[in-house]
């Protein structure tokens, strides 16, 4: 049997001051990823405000798709694309995504579907990536207040445009398995660097 180490962070400022430090859990323990205390490079505390996190401006229609599956949220059949998986600071991936009805004007409203199970928000907390070479499980950072860096609320209408942020595997990683609540594991998914 394989077993994965979970990676999360222990502090994050803002994008160009990021200070993050790799911090081993278990999938079901989220300790050592939360902000608290974090400061940044000036010494300042670090405030969720002060957190810009990978969000998508890009229409639907413009953005790239690697890799793409179906799969189905309490018997709805939904789409999940893969926009990207982007290295953005020394320290930090985003995973941009794309989750859509497969019928247009189709509401979902399957609040926490896609939450980290046991959690109680409304957001994409329960995406992960693997380093298959590794057996490294990532979890989405978490800022100080320990809210996930990752799209809040799941409801849309036709789709929505999603983003998850991870600590930044190895530089020798460079392909990773994307993870999502009723989806197919996706392999081999490249890092931009």
């Amino acid at each position: 049997m394989q077993r994965w180490r979970a990676v999360g962070t222990r502090g994050i400022g803002p994008v160009l001051a990021v200070l993050l430090l790799l911090g081993a859990c278990s999938s079901s323990d989220r300790e050592g990823r939360t902000g608290e205390g974090a400061v940044s490079e000036e010494g300042e505390p670090v405030k969720p405000e002060d957190v810009t996190p990978g969000t998508q401006t890009q229409a639907p229609e413009d953005l790239p798709v690697v890799a793409s599956t179906k799969g189905s949220a309490k018997g709805q059949p939904i789409l999940l694309e893969i926009n990207g998986l982007q290295q953005t600071s020394d320290t930090l991936v985003t995973l941009n995504f794309t989750v859509s009805t497969q019928t247009p004007g189709d509401f979902f409203n399957h609040p926490f579907f896609f939450a980290e199970p046991g959690k109680d928000m409304d957001d994409y907390s329960g995406v992960y990536l693997l380093d298959e070479v590794n057996r490294k499980k990532y979890l989405p950072v978490l800022d100080s207040n320990g809210v996930c860096l990752c799209t809040q609320y799941s409801s849309f209408t036709d789709l929505q445009v999603a983003y998850a942020t991870f600590a930044a595997p190895p530089e020798d990683v460079e392909t990773m398995t994307v993870v999502v609540p009723g989806f197919q594991p996706i392999r081999n998914v490249q890092i931009s660097r």
